[in-house]
């Protein structure tokens, strides 16, 4: 028996395997971090944009890499997050993009992703990359980050008025509680009067919150 021929073709064999184990690695990377129950609408380079350009509601992404150790830690916070917003999901959708995906590159490349997490807001009615901005608040801090976001949504709110969203504006303060009563949908069986000065940030976090609950009318 030729021992150097046998050598080699174990050398070969395990070669062979080995680049075999390397290739699964990598696809493996490619794979999502997030799963259906994660509350996060996931997105990529072939319904990015029409997904989020040109729509009534806005979008906070998460570009991330399945592969860095960042974002795999990052990954329970943005779930408790996205789950604590999913009843704003026509007003403001919270979204992820892997840059790990090797289709995406393009599309992370185009919106200028060079660290992971990184974290982009792009508000309703959005029409390029350019509309992106980059959220440099604290991500760790779900409290300081719904703030945020909901500085962002209220900002276009007042500016854009979307149909869609729940109605927010104030109502008259000659208006009585047997008014309101009397205009609240008969199909309601809490009605909660939410008064706050101006900017009204927890306000309009609580009607957001509660624009669908099929038992309860918030006004301001």
């Amino acid at each position: 028996m030729d021992l150097s021929k046998f050598r080699s073709q174990i050398y070969i064999s395990i070669w062979l395997f080995l680049l075999l184990r390397i290739s699964t690695l990598v696809v493996a990377d490619e794979k999502s971090l997030y799963a259906p129950g994660d509350n996060v609408l996931e997105l990529d380079i072939n319904n990015f944009h029409s997904s989020v350009y040109n729509q009534p509601r806005a979008f906070f992404v998460e570009f991330y890499s399945s592969w860095c150790g960042h974002c795999i830690n990052y990954k329970p916070k943005w779930v408790e997050f996205a789950t604590s917003l999913k009843d704003w999901s026509n007003v403001v959708q919270v979204s992820v993009v892997n840059c790990a995906d090797e289709k995406n590159s393009p599309l992370c490349r185009e919106h200028e992703i060079d660290a992971f997490p990184t974290l982009k807001y792009f508000g309703p009615e959005s029409q390029t990359k350019d509309n992106g901005h980059k959220y440099d608040g604290d991500k760790y801090s779900l409290d300081t980050m719904t703030l945020d976001v909901v500085k962002l949504v209220r900002a276009d709110f007042q500016k854009l008025r979307p149909t869609s969203w729940p109605k927010v504006e104030g109502t008259p303060s000659t208006i009585n509680l047997e008014q309101l009563w009397s205009s609240m949908d008969s199909t309601k069986q809490i009605l909660a009067v939410i008064i706050e000065e101006d900017p009204f940030l927890n306000g309009f976090a609580t009607i957001i919150q509660y624009h669908r609950n099929p038992f309860i009318n918030s006004i301001r």
